[in-house]
Order: structure tokens, then C-alpha cells, then sequence
């Protein structure tokens, strides 16, 4: 219970923790709640867009939604509330960019070197791209929101993978980015196309 407490004072605030309280307190004694969620999945436009999609999982390793929404209603899920908050995020490093790129320098050391190009895909706030960036590599994200638009001289930033050309990165990392490709198997072509040396996807098997 305290680290759930830690959890949703860390992503909500103090305002977040006092109303996720409230609700835990009247759920529990009266069985009702009256204190609006204030988190994605109580948003209105994220309701009508996942409210008839079950989760599936593909015989190749992937979650997937079932039906997937159409473009225009991601589209629209996205630009009015996800691509562009904040939503409790911070610039710069958080912990799990270290954890991620202690794991890559473990296993990876040969291709984390100066003047190799890093390709994040999923940047969101930017962290890993700063520290491998600080190793001397060559940073491209790809990423659609207006998150990582600062350092601009550290690093490209493209809005979608397409914009890549053949051969040119030598390491493609994803984390938490998967869940938001509507079409795995283009994804995937899209990957194969870019010919990088390795693909990692963290907390998946794929690295």
C-alpha cells in the first residue's frame, strides 16, 4: 500500500494522491464514487476510443487491440490529451533511463561508441537520448509530440520512422513506445528497412 501511495503521489501530485484518496475511502465505505478521475483512463475522448477494444495477444509476442481504433480516432485521442502533456513527466534523466543505459553499455559497450547513431524511438522526454548523447553518439529521435523539443543541437528529431533512410542507424531502442504503433507488421518492415545493427525494445524480448 505504500508504494502504491508513493507510486500515485510521484504521477499525480498531492491534488492527485488527496482525490485518488477520497475515491478509495467512498468506494470503500458507500460503494460510490464523486471525485473525478483525473487520469487518461477517465478522460472522455479516451473512453470513446478504447471503450470497444479488448486486449489480444499476437502468436509473434505483441499485445494488440481488438478492434484497433482507426486512425482519425487515435489521431484524435492523441493530439487532444496524450502527444502533448506532460502528464507527471519530467525533462531531462529519470531513473529508469540509467537502469536502461547501464543495460546497454553491459551489453552493447561495442556499439555505444562516438560517432555511432542512437535512434530512440518512443523518445518522449529525451532522457536516454541525453546520456548517449553525452557518450559522443549521434542521436535521432523519433518522436510525434512537442516533448523533446529542446537541446536541438544535441539530436534530430523526426515524427515518424518513414522518414529514416536504409542503413542509416546502428542502434534502434524503443521503451514503452510499442503500445502506440497501430500496425505491428508495417512497423516491423519499417525496422528490417533501416537494416540498423541491433534492435532493442526494452522489457520486451527483443533486444
Amino acid at each position: 500500500m505504500i508504494e502504491k501511495i508513493k507510486f500515485v503521489l510521484k504521477e499525480r501530485g498531492a491534488r492527485g494522491l488527496l482525490a485518488a484518496g477520497v475515491n478509495f475511502c467512498l468506494a470503500r465505505l458507500l460503494g460510490i464514487r464523486i471525485v473525478k478521475d483525473t487520469s487518461i483512463a477517465g478522460h472522455s475522448t479516451a473512453r470513446k476510443v478504447f471503450a470497444k477494444c479488448s486486449l489480444s495477444y499476437s502468436e509473434d509476442g505483441y499485445y494488440f487491440l481488438e478492434p484497433m481504433p482507426t486512425v482519425d480516432d487515435l489521431n484524435a485521442y492523441y493530439s487532444s490529451l496524450y502527444w502533448d502533456s506532460r502528464a507527471g513527466k519530467s525533462y531531462g534523466v529519470n531513473t529508469r533511463d540509467i537502469v536502461h543505459f547501464e543495460i546497454l553499455k553491459e551489453f552493447l559497450s561495442d556499439i555505444l561508441v562516438e560517432g555511432k547513431v542512437f535512434m530512440n524511438f518512443g523518445a518522449g522526454h529525451g532522457g536516454i537520448s541525453n546520456l548517449l548523447w553525452l557518450e559522443g553518439m549521434d542521436i535521432v529521435n523519433v518522436e510525434p509530440s512537442l516533448l523533446p523539443q529542446f537541446y536541438m543541437e544535441r539530436w534530430t528529431t523526426v515524427e515518424d520512422i518513414s522518414k529514416l533512410e536504409s542503413n542509416s542507424v546502428d542502434l534502434i531502442y524503443g521503451s514503452h513506445s510499442l503500445e502506440h504503433v497501430q500496425d505491428i507488421d508495417e512497423f516491423k518492415a519499417e525496422i528490417k528497412s533501416i537494416k540498423a545493427q541491433r534492435l532493442c525494445v526494452l522489457g520486451s524480448s527483443e533486444c
